[in-house]
């Protein structure tokens, strides 16, 4: 049976978008059993033209169509987005050689939709130091700016939530910035673990790969429209090949006259920090970066100062010459010095080597030998290819040798060299099952490839290794609760 994805109408109720669609063939693996999608405004949304209010839907399921060779059925579609689909498609073309991108898209009605006022810019803003420094850079233009329940934070982390909100009415302050949020199940809607496994040659998993960008960007359609916005500003992040927000799909999408801009791809981290904290010092501001999606935080924070973001951020505002709590990083020193150890014996894995490369030269424009901290000299004296030969086995073979575990290992690991990892354990004969994806919370084994956390640990206990990025705490808390496994959050060498 042919794949098809036929759209009903939008729905439209106030605030509230829901999408509805049915199903032939075999793309109903890709989608979740209720095949509903909704987004939801703190905004009155009702007088958009359905042409428009069809957007969201379509910019998450592309990539569907097109890896499943689906024929998509829309009832009605807006002019200039509908022409910018082969332009963004073409970007995904570029970006993955190993794939074949068809499908076929019928619409109904091709509408032009005009609006009378234009020039005003939209910006999503996180929290985070690509939206902060997004922001700042755009401030004259004063944007509109957009944030997501359902992005990075769970739907059912409201604290999370409010931890954003809070942080939206201290920018609406600092700034005299309006801002629009909108909470939407679009990343849950479909069948993750499914869509990771088709995309496995890739070498990245769903979100990250294909649905980031386009998907998030699907989402400003209803707000450009309503607002009059004529350019919508998405913020680089980390880019490298396996990262589907990139300029050339970004830059490609267009609605009713709206433009994307992907914005300051050429900049590195450690530069966009260096933006933020100029700002803050000139025009006195209290800038707070919510940089950290882990649910296990400290009551009242917006940061848990242990996971690779928090460190990596943590360091990179210390080398600019200011305290991490100034910037929303609240610690002690004893969670300094893991914090530390962590970073010493983790760079290579939980790092970027270039961005790090930027850092250390920072700290060295900023402080000389004697100034810096003691606990970060080890950094400080690190040479360019240290940052190639710091080896990761070191962190994983002691402590476990140490802890004589005698059971089968999990490397949890969110890194592209998980690979690596697993030969450097299996080397010292140490028996791997598998591993446990950090992003997607799937049980990847070497036998079975890729099953369902639920499915996986039905015969033994296993330790769980908590190798790289941040902890899904999700996921592990349903290992402990069901009696799977020993599980200690970091090892922390010598201490």
């Amino acid at each position: 049976m042919k794949n098809k994805i036929v759209v009903s109408l939008p729905q439209i109720s106030k605030n509230r978008i829901d999408y509805y669609f049915y199903l032939e063939g075999g793309v109903k693996k890709a989608f979740s059993e209720e095949m509903h999608m909704f987004v939801e405004y703190n905004c009155d949304v009702s007088n958009i033209p359905i042409s428009i209010a069809v957007i969201p839907l379509l910019t998450n399921i592309f990539p569907i169509v097109w890896l499943y060779d689906a024929e998509l059925v829309v009832p009605i579609c807006d002019k200039d987005f509908y022409e910018s689909v082969e332009s963004f498609k073409q970007g995904y073309i570029n970006m993955y050689p190993m794939l074949e991108f068809k499908g076929t898209m019928s619409v109904g009605a091709i509408k032009e939709n005009h609006v009378f006022e234009k020039g005003r810019s939209v910006a999503f803003y996180s929290g985070g130091v690509d939206a902060t420094d997004m922001l700042i850079r755009h401030i004259l233009e004063k944007p509109l700016l957009l944030s997501i329940w359902g992005l990075n934070i769970l739907l059912e982390d409201e604290p999370g939530w409010n931890n954003i909100l809070v942080q939206l009415k201290n920018i609406q302050k600092e700034y005299s910035l309006n801002f629009i949020t909108v909470k939407s199940n679009f990343r849950t809607f479909i069948n993750v673990p499914q869509l990771n496994q088709l995309v496995d040659v890739t070498k990245t998993l769903w979100f990250y790969g294909f649905q980031n960008g386009i998907g998030i960007l699907g989402l400003a359609a209803p707000v450009a429209y309503l607002n009059g916005i004529s350019t919508v500003y998405i913020a680089s992040t980390n880019i490298d090949e396996r990262c589907s927000s990139v300029p050339s799909i970004d830059g490609e999408v267009r609605y009713w006259g709206a433009k994307v801009v992907h914005d300051a791809s050429g900049l590195m981290r450690q530069e966009k920090i260096h933006n933020i904290i100029t700002d803050a010092r000139e025009k006195h501001r209290r800038v707070l970066l919510n940089v950290c999606w882990t649910k296990n935080k400290p009551n009242g924070t917006i940061n848990c100062c242990k996971c690779a973001k928090c460190l990596q951020t943590m360091l990179g505002i210390y080398a600019e010459g200011c305290d991490p709590k100034e910037y929303g990083f609240y610690y002690d020193e004893k969670d300094w010095k893991k914090s530390n150890l962590k970073m010493q014996y983790r760079l290579n894995e939980n790092f970027n080597s270039g961005w790090l490369q930027y850092t250390l030269n920072t700290i060295h424009r900023n402080y000389t030998y004697n100034e810096v901290r003691d606990d970060l000299k080890w950094f400080f004296n690190m040479k360019p290819d240290d940052f190639e030969t710091i080896d990761i086995s070191e962190c994983l073979l002691e402590p476990i040798a140490k802890k004589g575990y005698e059971k089968k290992v999990l490397v949890w690991s969110a890194c592209y060299k998980t690979d690596k990892v697993v030969a450097e354990l299996k080397k010292a004969g140490i028996d791997i099952y598998g591993y446990i994806d950090q992003k997607s919370g799937m049980m990847n084994t070497y036998n079975d490839h890729i099953v369902y956390d639920k499915n996986i640990l039905q015969e033994d206990r296993f330790f769980v290794y908590v190798a790289l990025d941040t902890v899904y705490y999700d996921v592990v808390e349903y290992l402990k609760k069901n009696d799977y496994v020993e599980y200690e959050d970091y090892f922390y060498p010598n201490s």
